[in-house]
């Protein structure tokens, strides 16, 4: 059966030559028709009886395509489908760009490499199709290096709409510099007219950049070839893509990171509405907000041909020169712009008023609060967000930027961001199992069995441990070893007695609370505790229900010590980052679930299972049973693990590089489980004098793992190759060979910098070697 690329290849070359010729790099209304025409060619030959597992196949097969085996793969399309070698050209062209369109389509900041299906995706019909392919036959192609666009080569389209066209580009002298460049096409001298009038781009040239505002960085200069504009290169997708995920989020969390959105929005239109005079974009919608994962927040971009842009697309839209096809791709990019605009603006007003953007707001809003991108609030809007759980503070804000009558809208950006600061925020979820369902298992009598309390006390607890918590994470004051709000709680309302142990076998999805570590451990109370106790402990059996992330077990060492383990379940993340050792970033999968220690293990922990104290091998003597363990190798880790597997029947190993990371950012994608910011009062190597210090006294990530970013570098499996992640499987990776005798470390130590402490941070150290900064954590799998 032809795949994608062949049944676009052909579709192309079925359109013609004089039609292709006339098209390219000129008026993107007739180009988008054209490839809706192409789509449809090609979804007709395509689809077939292709089940729709096998069309995503064929998708993802394009998409993973890079650009050398995507141009490879044109070549080899253009030569069946046409004999003509200049119709042989526009095929190539267009099937070259089809990988990286597709790439921008799937793109969002779950997956910024576009390179897997969403859980929603799926293709029913040409206009589905025309989503995933270029919106124009483009004027360039990938390595052209134009003579206007000095030092620059373009690597890989990565839009296209009513001005232009979109590249990717590369420095030529510094190939780790990247900008995005815009080129206009086919512009009427009315256009060229008004972007030379609005003098926009070189006001927002001079106010100096904005963090909530994509940087402009140069622009054309008179008798180049195309206007042109190059911007800094944003890589997390735009805030279409991320609508489409916040549907799949309970609807509190959803209205969070709405409000959110919408206030870092409302703010930096503040901005260039307070100027003087104004700035008014005109233009925004969801495709000109991208998402900035390295600054983790939103910015908008098209400053200055806003204007042109819309303009374009409310003249097609009266004059119907879009066709179905094309039309439905523009909702579905987020890129409709008769959606968002204003009634003046489709009135054909030209006067510039701040309420134009309010008005683009409120239908942005709305679509993030419902997912419609193909809508904008109507008759029934009330209803519509009621129906979403939308707050009805939050639907009168929105209908009033929906106004037709602007002077009901708020005045502003700035009048905007102010009202919306009095909409109440929603109680958000912890990240960690945060409310304990009632069962029948979640009796007073099974609270007074698990707990140290009087039956008198049990009522009360089971009410703690039901209550919603807020903050999963204990305050300074709070015993650093209380795992997530709901037992900070517990430990408040029992006063957290020294000496008294506290159990929740008994507790459904219970996180477990770990000792003091000055606290003396007493024995049960009575054979019932100890029954519970060993059915935590016993982890060779298999658990009978689905693990929750973060959810925790123990287990217990001689000499009653405990270790304590948070499962990570089954799943995939964004590995890596854009420097060094630690690029390219892409995305993993993890196959297995499994469990691994909350911090790294303690010298208390080795001792009880080694026997001795390694970190006498150096001239720093310690006897802090609650720091991690030093100075020890990665040999000398795997022998704590062998003896501890020997000992309990249990798959103890040193973690993969893969599972060191997705454990670490527990579904974070920022620097630092926290965010991009180091901060203080957060990693041990901005807190401390020493080189390191006990384990949790920082606070938890998401999953309740402590001290993953600067206490001490944890060996990892994987031998150390600088380039392995270019060719590491997407499944299960695991560097089996690399440079010389090097093993991964992971997670910095007290004595590196900050950014030496990231997530995505590795180092390289010899097998052999035992630095005092050396230590490492366990996990296991259930088989």
């Amino acid at each position: 059966m032809p795949n994608l690329l062949f049944c676009v290849g052909k579709a192309v070359a079925d359109v013609g030559l004089a039609e292709l010729a006339a098209v390219a790099g000129g008026d993107p209304l007739v180009a988008a028709g054209l490839v809706a025409k192409v789509a449809a060619a090609a979804w007709k030959q395509w689809r077939e009886d292709k089940k729709q597992d096998k069309l995503n196949e064929d998708v993802l097969d394009a998409a993973k395509k890079s650009f050398e085996e995507a141009k490879q793969a044109a070549i080899d399309v253009a030569r069946q489908v046409t004999p003509d070698p200049e119709l042989q050209g526009y095929v190539e062209r267009f099937v070259t760009l089809v990988p990286a369109s597709i790439r921008a389509s799937l793109r969002s900041p779950k997956d910024p490499t576009g390179t897997s299906v969403p859980d929603h995706f799926a293709i029913h019909d040409p206009d589905d199709l025309v989503k995933l392919l270029p919106a124009r036959l483009p004027r360039f192609k990938a390595g052209d290096t134009p003579a206007f666009l000095r030092g620059w080569r373009l690597i890989e389209q990565i839009g296209a709409g009513g001005f232009g066209e979109v590249w990717k580009a590369q420095n030529t002298r510094a190939g780790n510099l990247v900008n995005a460049v815009k080129f206009g096409h086919g512009l009427s001298e009315a256009e060229q007219t008004l972007l030379n009038e609005g003098d926009v781009l070189n006001r927002i040239l001079a106010e100096g950049h904005h963090d909530g505002i994509v940087k402009l960085l140069d622009v054309w200069a008179d008798g180049d070839a195309v206007p042109w504009l190059r911007y800094e290169y944003i890589a997390g997708g735009d805030l279409a893509a991320v609508i489409t995920v916040w549907q799949t989020l309970p609807v509190e969390q959803r209205l969070a990171k709405v409000l959110a959105a919408l206030g870092e929005l409302t703010a930096t239109a503040a901005h260039f509405h307070a100027l003087r005079p104004f700035i008014v974009h005109r233009d925004l919608k969801p495709s000109n907000i991208l998402y900035d994962p390295k600054a983790g927040r939103f910015k908008i971009a098209d400053f200055g041909i806003g204007g042109v842009s819309a303009q374009r697309s409310l003249i097609a839209d009266v004059s119907k020169s879009l066709t179905a096809g094309a039309v439905v791709a523009s909702y579905l990019r987020g890129s409709h712009t008769p959606l968002y605009a204003s009634p003046e603006q489709r009135a054909g007003g030209r006067a510039l008023d701040p309420r134009d953007d309010v008005h683009a707001l409120g239908v942005i809003a709305y679509q993030m609060l419902t997912g419609k991108l193909d809508a904008a609030p109507g008759t029934d809007v009330e209803d519509d967000l009621k129906s979403h759980g939308v707050p009805g503070e939050l639907i009168a804000l929105v209908k009033s930027c929906t106004a037709r009558d602007p002077n009901r809208r708020p005045k502003d950006a700035g009048e905007l961001n102010a009202r919306l600061q009095a909409v109440p925020l929603p109680q958000i979820p912890a990240a960690l199992p945060e409310v304990i369902p009632p069962t029948a298992d979640l009796t007073a009598e099974a609270v007074v069995d698990s707990f140290p309390c009087e039956p008198s006390t049990a009522p009360a607890v089971v009410a703690v441990l039901t209550m919603p918590v807020a903050d999963p994470t204990p305050t300074p004051s709070e015993s650093p070893s209380v795992v997530g709000g709901i037992w900070g709680k517990v430990k408040r309302l029992f006063g957290g007695k020294k000496g008294e142990r506290t159990s929740v076998a008994a507790i459904p999805h219970a996180v477990s609370v770990a000792d003091e570590p000055d606290e003396q451990v007493e024995p049960p109370r009575n054979e019932s505790q100890l029954a519970q106790r060993d059915a935590v402990s016993d982890l060779l059996v298999p658990p009978t229900q689905q693990h929750t992330a973060g959810e925790q077990r123990e287990l217990e060492l001689p000499g009653g010590v405990q270790m304590t383990f948070a499962w990570c379940p089954p799943g995939s993340f964004m590995m890596g980052s854009e420097v060094g050792w630690e690029e390219p970033v892409r995305r993993v999968n993890l196959s297995n679930g499994f469990f691994v220690g909350i911090h790294p293990v303690t010298l208390q922990q080795w001792k009880a299972v080694m026997g001795t104290n390694p970190s006498h091998r150096t001239d720093a003597p310690t006897e802090d049973l609650m720091r991690p363990v030093r100075s020890v190798s990665w040999d000398d880790a795997n022998d704590f693990c062998a003896c501890l597997a020997r000992s309990t029947g249990l798959s103890i190993r040193l973690p993969t590089e893969a599972e060191w990371e997705y454990a670490c950012r527990a579904g974070t994608t920022t620097e630092y489980h926290w965010g991009n910011a180091p901060g203080r009062n957060r990693m041990s190597c901005l807190d401390s004098d020493s080189s390191s210090v006990d384990v949790m006294l920082y606070r938890p990530n998401p999953w309740g793992l402590f001290d993953c970013h600067g206490n001490v570098h944890e060996w990892c499996q994987d031998w150390f190759d600088a380039d392995y992640y270019e060719r590491a499987p997407a499944t299960d990776p695991l560097c089996k060979d690399g440079e010389m005798t090097s093993r991964v470390a992971r997670g910095g130590s007290g004595l590196d910098s900050a950014k030496d402490c990231g997530s995505a941070s590795r180092m390289a150290f010899e097998a052999g070697d035992a630095n005092f900064w050396t230590s490492f954590r366990v996990v296991f799998n259930l088989d």
